[in-house]
């Protein structure tokens, strides 16, 4: 047996395979959560954790796309298209009140999102890296460790033999300058970094390659495939591990701050001058 795919089997057994709704009532540190922490405060982590907030349509639509894509058995299990109807009448009114009702706890999918998730689904499959990286491969494996004295947790869209992680992306602009962008408001490379070190860290072998596939969210779809390099992952790591920190220090105390308790000096942005 090769050596990638005795890594394979090694990181599926040191997994836990759980529902998705379920690893996000875990109580390990995610690196979203992270994420908060330190962009925002240790106040908002906490406020977050304590009311949930409601999904916005890009995640919908990322949650559709990442089903169809990594889980598409469970698809008819979790999500169901509206039919189309007209809600001015009273006949659909009483339709669409009854299709809720009948599909309580799935997400219902309107006629252009749902035409969205296949289109953009057929482009990630047509895409020879794209396709190639998820075959031979493990879906939503849930990984639980210890960094730094933290427990956390991480969920990679994609793990493959050769000690590989990937993550599916819905994106406005799949080119390298738009997805660059994206990498680095959406901090990305900490992501990468994070799983990277838990997946490492729980089987005990090295994970040092990411990859995202990102896909467009509107025709034509069009897709392209990323690994992100030594210095992002390392700049990531820098700032991930900071977090860790913070929050380390948060459960020590017991108290979780907000924004300065001091007086911070303000000036105009630079563009206003």
């Amino acid at each position: 047996m090769s050596t990638a795919i005795k890594s394979h089997d090694t990181a599926k057994a040191c997994a836990v395979e759980m529902e998705n709704e379920a690893y996000h009532k875990c109580e390990e540190l995610s690196n979203s959560q992270n994420n908060v922490i330190i962009d925002e405060s240790p106040a908002h982590f906490k406020f977050y954790k304590d009311n949930p907030q409601p999904p916005t349509r890009a995640m919908v639509t990322g949650q559709i796309v990442h089903l169809l894509v990594l889980e598409p058995e469970k698809f008819l299990d979790t999500a169901v298209a509206m039919p189309q109807v007209d809600r001015r009448t009273k006949a659909g009114k009483e339709f669409v009140e009854k299709f809720e009702i009948d599909n309580i706890g799935k997400v219902i999918l309107d006629n252009d999102l749902y035409h969205q998730a296949f289109g953009m689904i057929g482009s990630v499959m047509d895409h020879l890296t794209a396709k190639a990286i998820l075959k031979q491969n493990h879906n939503e494996l849930s990984f639980f460790g210890e960094i730094e004295g933290v427990k956390v947790r991480c969920r990679p869209d994609i793990l493959r033999e050769g000690r590989l992680l990937a993550d599916l992306k819905t994106t406005d602009d799949a080119s390298f300058r738009g997805f660059q962008k994206s990498v680095a408001n959406f901090k990305y490379a900490r992501q990468a970094a994070f799983y990277a070190d838990v997946v490492s860290q729980v089987t005990g072998e090295t994970y040092d390659t990411f990859t995202f596939i990102a896909v467009e969210k509107h025709p034509p779809y069009a897709v392209q495939v990323f690994a992100l390099d030594e210095a992002s992952m390392e700049r990531g790591r820098e700032e991930y591990k900071r977090g860790l920190a913070l929050y380390r220090e948060c459960l020590l105390t017991n108290k979780w701050p907000g924004y300065s308790d001091q007086v911070v000096p303000l000036s105009l942005p630079s563009w206003a001058f």
